[in-house]
């Protein structure tokens, strides 16, 4: 039924836009679509968290810039933008499926956490997550106003303690530390960048 609705929706948008909107709008469906369903089912492929990122914090913040300037004045500014908050995103999966790995392994559900197992897969989450606040110099050169890269900094010291809880991912006690620290990351980041772009 949503995905019958999304269809409609998107072939109503791509009726009234310009050229990129159906290739979009076509991307973001087979991707979402193929997530989680076969043939490619990449949730359990170890694909599925590079997917979401493209997905969710990729391709939605473009279709919504793309459908407001076609002419794409702007266009690197929301790529310096989404950049980070691509790489939290990336990170909060990672987070995510920590407590399920021993479940994902029993079942063949092969999630990147499993596939790399658990050490190398914090090391993963540890340094998307630095590296989405690292990219912030690297925004502003590429024309994102200093405000908003300000902003978007603001959660740098608990992203700095979520990382030096480095540990968490080994204890299960600290699973949902780790899942909420790192959702709230994503969060917090996009909102300081949404007020501060509104400002």
């Amino acid at each position: 039924m949503l995905g019958a609705l999304g269809a409609a929706f998107g072939a109503l948008v791509a009726a009234r836009s310009g050229a990129w909107t159906v290739p979009t709008i076509a991307a973001m469906l087979v991707l979402a679509w193929e997530y989680s369903a076969p043939p490619l089912r990449l949730c359990a492929t170890g694909a599925g968290e590079l997917d979401t990122a493209v997905v969710v914090t990729g391709l939605v913040p473009w279709l919504g810039f793309y459908l407001q300037a076609p002419d794409l004045a702007g266009a690197s500014m929301l790529a310096a933008a989404v950049a980070p908050l691509a790489l939290l995103q990336f990170a909060m999966l990672l987070a995510i499926e920590f407590p399920d790995a021993a479940g994902d392994a029993a079942t063949g559900k092969r999630t990147l956490v499993v596939r790399l197992g658990a050490r190398r897969a914090a090391v993963l989450y540890a340094g998307a997550t630095l590296a989405a606040y690292g990219w912030l110099p690297v925004a502003v050169w590429l024309g994102l106003p200093g405000r908003v890269a300000l902003a978007a900094a603001l959660p740098l010291p608990f992203a700095a303690w979520r990382v030096a809880r480095f540990a968490d991912h080994r204890d299960p006690a600290a699973f949902e530390r780790l899942t909420f620290g790192a959702v709230a990351l994503l969060v917090a980041t996009s909102a300081a960048e949404l007020i501060a772009f509104a400002s």
